[in-house]
């Protein structure tokens, strides 16, 4: 793996405790271990933040998708992922056994009982676009920080 060739590291499990930016890049105090720097530092939390991470530039949205039956009229095991850039969004890309996955139509929330309630809805909303019938169906939380959003030591 290249990473481990040029002296990544790998601490698990670690407890980050707290961070601090410096001039080239981050330090990253855990625990019970390192302190960690890095040029970069990618924080996956699922949908909940630690408390010293701002939550300026972040945000959770609900997104849908859906997994057709194997498709045998079509290649598509060799479909690269498509994305078109609409809104709402839609990406395509296909499983191994030729299963269309289609994921999109996000919404600006994150409860759970509001996002499972909308699943038909936006179930039938995927599949009218690649005029394809379901048959798996799911939602999930997303979230994303964007490049504005960084740890500020102070």
């Amino acid at each position: 793996m290249k990473a481990f060739a040029r002296k990544a590291r790998l601490y698990a499990p670690v407890e980050a405790v707290s961070f601090a930016e410096t001039r080239d890049g981050v330090t990253i105090a855990t625990r019970e271990g390192p302190v960690i720097s890095a040029g970069f530092a990618i924080l996956a939390t699922g949908d909940e933040l630690m408390d010293t991470v701002p939550t300026a530039g972040h945000s959770i949205v609900s997104t849908y998708a859906i997994a057709t039956a194997p498709q045998a009229r079509f290649a598509w095991k060799d479909l690269p992922l498509v994305w078109e850039a609409s809104e709402p969004y839609l990406n395509l890309r296909a499983s191994a056994d030729g299963r269309i996955i289609c994921g999109g139509e996000d919404e600006d929330f994150s409860d759970t009982d509001k996002r499972y309630a909308l699943i038909a809805q936006k179930t039938a909303a995927i599949a009218a676009r690649v005029d394809a019938s379901a048959q798996i169906a799911w939602a999930g939380s997303f979230g994303s920080s964007g490049p504005a959003c960084r740890i500020s030591a102070g």
